[in-house]
């Protein structure tokens, strides 16, 4: 039997906990023990305490980011969540894998959870990733726009992720360079 962390960690509402219902389920029918790491509780009884699913808090990044421009992409979006501080995102990164730790979990489910993600590597663990096509966005650098009707200039986007790069990469491999050695 294994743990299975479920973490969210961005976004808001039943969309995401709700996604996690029929995984929870699945995994208990096939003798796993799920474990919720959920951004937001507040709903987080109602859906799974019938189900006697342990739910607990996520590791958030909770300070304001002001004084940035309006976001383009998802890059600019992380940098609102901690992406830009690289002191406090490692806080963030070890209270994920200090709560992996403390539950056993020995495979970790994403959703929309890009620090926990960030977290996941180096560890050697099984990871999967859910979400919709916001929150898993395709393999490309930069990450295309939100508005891509609208114009946008050339360096739009590609600046963003020069300065998330250098954060993303402390202390772990690239995940290219990871998927080659």
């Amino acid at each position: 039997m294994a743990v299975v962390a479920l973490n969210w960690e961005l976004g808001a509402d039943w969309g995401h906990i709700a996604r996690f219902l029929p995984i929870a389920l699945g995994l208990r029918e096939r003798g796993h023990e799920p474990v919720l790491l959920l951004r937001d509780l507040s709903r987080a009884h109602a859906l799974f305490a019938t189900h006697g699913i342990e739910c607990l808090q996520a590791p958030l990044w909770l300070r304001q980011v002001t004084g940035l421009p309006a976001e383009i992409n998802l890059t600019e979006t992380l940098f609102r969540f901690g992406f830009l501080e690289p002191e406090g995102l490692m806080s963030n990164i070890a209270a994920w894998r200090a709560l992996w730790k403390r539950i056993g979990a020995q495979l970790l489910v994403c959703d929309h959870a890009p620090t926990a993600l960030l977290a996941a590597r180096g560890l050697g663990q099984p990871t999967v990733v859910i979400g919709n096509s916001f929150a898993v966005p395709p393999l490309a650098a930069p990450l295309p726009p939100y508005r891509w009707w609208m114009a946008h200039g050339s360096q739009d986007g590609q600046q963003g992720t020069a300065k998330l790069l250098p954060i993303t990469t402390v202390g772990w491999p690239s995940p290219r360079a990871a998927s080659k050695a």
